[in-house]
């Protein structure tokens, strides 16, 4: 299976795709965003979230440090990563429609190419039982809705440099 870098754009570069703050077209399988155009190679994250404004909200937070790709869902987000290289990191909601972050989670580590890919969750849900569904997945961390962006934005930050560090 070819697997699609994120240079395979078919959306505008540079400003232009940075600005894109709308709806992608459903089933794009290219960043929504990259850090710059200097040609340097930015760590992959994909966020997922079924809620538009929270999804356009976290990856406007991270597009300044990381290449984003971004799904509405799990069986969405699935999709991608099988066409894209691994990611350094994926951010999602655990309550979402079709698959939810959980069972993405579970597929992930099913997938030896995926098993590694840290999981942070950010969720509306505090309740015990999804806090242990998480850690049982593996899950770095829960952030709570509604959340602080800079403290998302460290702690993707922490997830990814000791990803890196492991590579």
């Amino acid at each position: 299976m070819p697997s699609l870098a994120p240079a395979a754009v078919f959306l505008p570069k540079g400003p232009a795709a940075l600005a894109m703050d709308g709806p992608r077209p459903r089933g794009s399988i290219v960043p929504t965003s990259t850090p710059d155009d200097t040609g340097s190679e930015a760590p992959a994250v994909l966020v997922v979230d079924d809620d538009d404004a929270a999804r356009r909200l976290i990856v406007r937070a991270l597009r300044t440090l990381y290449t984003v790709y971004e799904a509405s869902d799990g069986e969405e987000a699935v999709r991608i990563l099988e066409r894209v290289p691994p990611v350094a990191c994926v951010v999602t909601d655990i309550m979402m429609p079709r698959i939810d972050g959980v069972m993405l989670a579970k597929k992930m580590r099913a997938d030896p190419r995926l098993r590694a890919v840290p999981v942070v969750f950010v969720t509306g849900r505090g309740e015990a039982n999804n806090v242990l569904d998480g850690i049982n997945v593996g899950a770095r961390f829960f952030i709570q809705k509604p959340f602080k962006v800079k403290d998302l934005v460290e702690k993707v930050r922490s997830v990814v440099l000791t990803t890196a560090g492991r590579s």
